[in-house]
């Protein structure tokens, strides 16, 4: 992460510095996921190459709040299709369609889906000589409500000309071919996957349609309502400025063209394909439409940044650097910090044709693309709802925040842990003044958007010196580099207390002794994998969510004179090093191939003979936002400790089966135990799914029983229940401790009553029978519970 001489924040790929254009990216929770595109290392001419299926089968991540990349590898089989491919996110999936595979005119019209929390790859519908057009270049976004069906609809791209792409024409739209490009031909085909049913329909459309038309903007402004704007036209690319909006009611999409004159201001709208957008939306603003970049009709960059308010049609252009807006294939992302706060994350692109020689094709001239590379691979912008301004004053209103960077700069940007700390502002008279001789080519920027109308605030201003005004000049000098160093400490300090860190204790016998370990990272699922790779035999205990103060650096397990609820006779606790800390910069480090293993704390927990029969002790966690206090548990042993046993294989008391049946074997396989669980509720999935109208009642229910976050309880979604479900069974080391997490989401089910209690009979009595034929003996669940 840098700060730049302009001011802005910045971060690049720093573990592959690839560019890419003509990829998708989809915010799910805090992180940003880059799929696809054409990057330098892809095999884009061959089908399915283990080059090209090893690019394919990882995605790039970006931790919004820390600011770290990351390549995450995927499970499954990706799409084929990478180029110009749509996507759209509902919860926790993200949905892609069609897109080009790279070579000839080999398109697709597959529908696949990925899973952020395991991801893993689902096809939901292959790519086949079907009624839906195999194509790119085109839109997809999420249509519907929580409380009905929720549906994905496609719109528009481009596709071959092939009989066996094409199978046939659908009378409502259009299909034409491209003069320069007679192979391929520009649609504006309407699709409609239903999730619920899986299957595929072909609305009716009214009003005035959009004409064929590939690489526009959509997006989506309620949940069935859309916009659209610009896009490349039927003859040979040309870009248009056209705006249209639609809606979707029963199978039929309703489109509107807005007329000249419809948006004020509406001369800013440019002709323009290839752009970026993104929908801001808030509790106290209507959904505000943000584009940026694109080519117009000259293949010349479209330089600028449009905001543009979907419920007033107010419409407004702030002033961008040109490393942010000139380029285009790239995509655009918001996300919302705060209230106050919205960042703009803009990735990879283009930024020119640049004509240049192909000696492998006799020194034939050839237009190729220019990609955007490092260090602007990734930039963010801040936008500032905090502060307000009439729309008029727009163009006053615009303040660049750039520190001037020339010979006299005493401004330095110190990236540790790849946060970025202002630590020195040198104020001596002399280099004051220089500053000022120099600040006639330097603004300060800062981009504000206001809540409601949005709008942008601050005061477009230049710091000029003369002899006549040094004094008054260096006052304002002092002013912009502390107001500088204020704002950049203030979102500094606002990433930092947002910053999630996740903290885990595992239990392991060494001997006489337990050993208890406390470790961190920035990925839950990341120490839950380590320890199962690497201490297979331990017992997974308290895991906790933590935020550095933005004071502190490191967290503390503190350990001295901590006052006690139980009693802890006979029990002694030694860490293995004092001071026990964890330092934030080891923590984000783990993860890195030179940083296998993460930071932890080491704890020795010994029980002499006379000790109490159990531990129960409490540590508090310094150096965190919110007080937090870990608990060691810990109980007499009754056995000598094992050392051959798996963490898999789990050793029971023998006992005899509630209702009669086969009694539990001495070795459980839990992990057997919890696949066949998955299996069941995977043949159930549709049917769960189905259950639309008291989701608000199952969500109270499994809320309290502990099954769910409050979070979770706020998406009502049957889809993100289940995923929360058994991302806890996952956790589940022993037989009735997976018993009781089934009964309990059971339990939730039938208090719900009606066709949610007959749900969970017919998973209730699959489970059982499941595990008696395949493990061959009772799971001790009660249905009539």
């Amino acid at each position: 992460m840098d700060v730049d001489r302009e001011g802005r924040v910045t971060w690049s790929l720093k573990d592959s510095d690839v560019w890419t254009t003509q990829h998708t990216a989809a915010i799910v929770g805090k992180v940003l996921y880059c799929w696809g595109g054409d990057k330098e290392d892809l095999d884009i001419k061959s089908h399915n190459s283990p080059i090209k299926r090893q690019c394919t089968s990882a995605i790039d991540a970006f931790n919004l709040l820390s600011g770290v990349w990351s390549s995450r590898p995927t499970s499954g089989t990706p799409p084929l299709g990478i180029i110009g491919v749509s996507c759209t996110t509902i919860n926790n999936n993200i949905y892609y369609f069609g897109g080009y595979c790279g070579h000839d005119t080999c398109y697709h019209n597959s529908l696949n889906c990925l899973d952020t929390l395991t991801l893993q790859w689902n096809e939901l519908q292959s790519t086949d000589n079907n009624f839906v057009t195999k194509r790119g270049y085109g839109g997809m976004i999420v249509m519907g409500s929580e409380s009905e069906p929720q549906q994905l609809l496609v719109i528009g791209g481009m596709a071959p000309v092939s009989t066996t792409c094409i199978t046939q024409y659908h009378h409502q739209f259009e299909y034409i071919k491209i003069p320069c490009r007679d192979d391929r031909v520009r649609t504006n085909e309407q699709n409609i996957y239903n999730l619920s049913s899986g299957q595929w329909t072909i609305p009716s459309v009214s009003g005035q349609c959009c004409p064929p038309i590939s690489n526009f903007i959509i997006e989506r402004i309620n949940h069935n309502k859309g916009i659209m704007y610009g896009g490349a036209s039927t003859d040979c690319g040309i870009a248009t400025k056209g705006i249209y909006l639609f809606q979707l009611s029963h199978n039929n999409i309703n489109w509107e063209c807005l007329k000249q004159g419809a948006i004020p201001n509406d001369g800013l709208w440019s002709k323009r394909y290839g752009h970026a957008s993104t929908i801001i939306s808030g509790v106290s603003t209507s959904p505000t439409l943000v584009v940026i970049g694109g080519l117009d009709n000259r293949e010349k960059l479209v330089n600028d940044c449009l905001l543009l308010d979907t419920n007033q049609y107010n419409l407004m252009k702030i002033p961008l650097p040109d490393s942010a807006t000139g380029r285009y294939y790239h995509t655009v992302s918001s996300f919302v910090l705060d209230p106050n706060h919205v960042f703009l994350i803009i990735v990879g692109g283009n930024v020119k044709p640049e004509e240049r020689k192909d000696v492998g094709e006799g020194g034939v001239m050839k237009w190729l693309p220019t990609p955007v590379t490092d260090p602007n691979i990734t930039m963010l912008i801040e936008l500032d709802n905090s502060k307000k301004l009439k729309t008029d004053e727009l163009e006053e209103s615009v303040e660049e925040k750039q520190i001037m960077t020339g010979e006299y700069e005493k401004l330095k940007a110190i990236v540790a842990d790849k946060e970025v700390y202002i630590t020195e502002l040198l104020k001596e008279k002399t280099q004051i003044e220089e500053q000022l001789k120099a600040a006639q080519t330097c603004k300060h920027i800062s981009y504000l958007l206001d809540k409601d109308p949005i709008s942008v605030a601050g005061a477009s201003r230049e710091a000029t010196g003369t002899n006549n005004s040094s004094t008054s000049g260096q006052q304002n000098v002092h002013q912009q580099l502390e107001s500088h160093n204020n704002d950049s400490t203030s979102v500094q300090s606002q990433l930092s207390e947002a910053t999630k860190y996740a903290g885990l204790v595992y239990y392991e016998e060494k001997g006489v002794e337990d050993l208890v370990t406390f470790a961190a990272s920035k990925d839950l699922n990341a120490l839950v994998q380590y320890i199962e790779q690497r201490h297979s035999q331990a017992e997974i205990g308290q895991n906790v969510y933590f935020s550095f103060h933005p004071s502190r650096d490191y967290i503390e397990l503190k350990l001295d004179h901590t006052p006690q609820k139980y009693p802890f006779n006979g029990w002694t606790i030694q860490s293995h090093f004092e001071p026990c800390e964890l330092h934030r910069c080891d923590i984000d480090k783990f993860g890195n191939a030179s940083d296998p293993i993460p930071p932890c704390c080491l704890l020795s927990v010994n029980r002499s003979p006379n000790a109490v029969p159990t531990l129960h002790y409490s540590i508090p966690l310094e150096g965190v936002v919110r007080p937090i206090t870990l608990y060691i548990h810990r109980s007499l042993r009754t056995t000598n400790p094992s050392t051959s046993s798996s963490s898999n294989t789990i050793t029971e008391v023998t006992a005899v089966s509630s209702n009669g049946g086969a009694s539990v074997p001495a070795s459980v396989d839990v992990k057997r135990v919890k696949k066949v669980i998955n299996d069941v509720l995977v043949s159930h999935h549709a049917s769960l799914t189905s259950l639309k109208t008291s989701l608000s009642d199952l969500a109270s229910q499994l809320y309290t029983a502990g099954l769910i976050s409050d979070e979770v309880k706020g998406t009502r979604s049957m889809d993100t229940f289940i995923t929360e479900f058994k991302a806890s069974l996952s956790f589940k080391r022993k037989l009735p401790q997976v018993e009781e997490h089934c009964q309990k989401f059971l339990s939730s089910f039938i208090a719900v009553r009606g066709s949610y209690a007959d749900a969970a009979i017919a998973l209730a009595e699959d489970w059982i029978e499941a595990v008696r034929k395949e493990l061959e003996f009772d799971f001790n669940i009660d249905i009539d519970s």
